[in-house]
């Protein structure tokens, strides 16, 4: 009985695929033909139409102009593009302004020097 019931619904769905996209295409929006590539590399703002377009372009214009860079200095680059060092943090910048509160006392020399004027 089950053999009966299995071989029925594998003859159905022999004879009445069913296909998702015709099925679906109507419920859908269309897409347009027309699709523009972008380049973005660094702030540039081209667009072309074909990807082939793009790919000349990327080639032509930004490959080959760029700036060679020596192996040695990759680290820093790579470091300087993340943000990672002491040159960014603010805590070594503030280390100096806290290290010495005598520096920014209101007693200092100009301040005596406004003063002493009428």
């Amino acid at each position: 009985m089950q053999r009966e019931r299995d071989s029925d619904v594998a003859s159905s769905c022999r004879q009445a695929p069913m296909s998702l996209a015709a099925s679906s295409s109507s419920s859908l929006p269309q897409l347009s033909p027309f699709h523009l590539n972008s380049c973005r590399w660094s702030w540039c703002s081209s667009t072309f139409p074909s990807s082939q377009d793009l790919i000349h372009h990327i080639l032509n214009q930004h490959i080959r102009n760029a700036v060679p860079v020596k192996r040695a200095d990759l680290p820093m680059l790579q470091r300087a593009e993340e943000g990672v060092g002491d040159s960014l943090s603010l805590s070594g910048m503030m280390t100096g302004v806290l290290s010495n509160p005598d520096q920014y006392a209101s007693n200092s020399s100009n301040d005596r020097m406004y003063q002493d004027l009428p």
